[in-house]
């Protein structure tokens, strides 16, 4: 019993042990390899790597796109015929994992002092700040760009 599951396992799961996105088409071992050929680039060649780099995101970005498309021909299939729940549930499970999730701007500023602000508060105050030297310096130049021309006269 022990054995047989054993074999299933390891027939389940894949022998390099490498995740691998699901929007990744199952025909592109050349990416895999290209990938590879592109991690060893890196270490020696830049002008490589960059070539590879770019053939490597271009062939993910196919992929990629290609999947959307066919999720999307789904959702307008299910729509047509009139199947709402399968519309909503396919837009909830599948589409958000093919895109990123919202990921909120962390908002981080240095004080006048150097200590670093995060609370959105502290934050505008510091703009506040910030502004008010910029315009009181403008005014400073200004003033001393008028006296020069007066002299100048």
């Amino acid at each position: 019993m022990k054995d047989v599951t054993l074999n299933a396992a390891k027939a389940a799961v894949k022998k390099d042990g490498k995740k691998c996105k699901s929007w990744i088409s199952s025909d592109t071992s050349d990416t895999f390899q290209l990938i590879e050929r592109k991690r060893i680039a890196k270490a020696q060649s830049s002008t490589e790597y960059k070539r590879l780099r770019s053939e490597v995101q271009k062939m993910l970005r196919r992929d990629k796109q290609a999947e959307l498309e066919l999720l999307c021909d789904e959702v307008e299939d299910n729509a047509k015929k009139g199947n709402g729940r399968l519309v909503f549930q396919t837009v909830k499970k599948k589409l958000k994992k093919l895109t990123k999730p919202f990921q909120p701007r962390t908002v981080a500023i240095n004080s006048s002092t150097g200590k670093r602000l995060t609370e959105p508060d502290q934050v505008c105050h510091r703009w506040k700040e910030y502004c008010e030297e910029l315009y009181n310096d403008d005014e400073e130049n200004r003033q001393i760009d008028v006296l020069e021309q007066n002299h100048h006269r």
